[in-house]
């Protein structure tokens, strides 16, 4: 992180950022993927997600054998819809990661700020 040091007769304040760009990259990237996550946890817990995942492929087979009744489709839909957000997030996480590895300075790093979806 940058510090701040004050100094002087009018305390002239002075930031020192002794990071370099590889550092400060990484640091705000990290940052970015914790809200992510956390964005992410918000929708659908892990164990939600991880019975998601399963039930999509006990209506992937059922499909296979028959078509899906009104309640089986409803779900695949509620699985779909649940998907949908968690890779709404993903995808501005992306984005940002990128504007962060594009940085060409550690100001242009720290200020990268990620368009969430609503």
């Amino acid at each position: 992180m940058p510090i701040t040091i004050l100094f002087g007769p009018n305390n002239a304040r002075t930031v020192i950022d002794s990071r370099t760009l590889a550092e400060a990259q990484a640091e705000r990237i990290e940052e970015i993927k914790a809200e992510a996550s956390a964005r992410i946890l918000a929708v659908a817990p892990l164990y939600r997600q991880m019975n998601a995942t399963r039930r999509a492929v006990e209506l992937l087979d059922i499909r296979t054998g028959r078509a899906w009744t009104p309640q089986e489709a409803a779900e695949a839909a509620a699985l779909r819809t649940m998907g949908a957000g968690i890779n709404a997030i993903r995808v501005a996480s992306d984005v940002a990661e990128a504007a962060v590895v594009a940085a060409k300075t550690n100001d242009a790093a720290d200020a990268v700020a990620v368009v969430w979806p609503a």
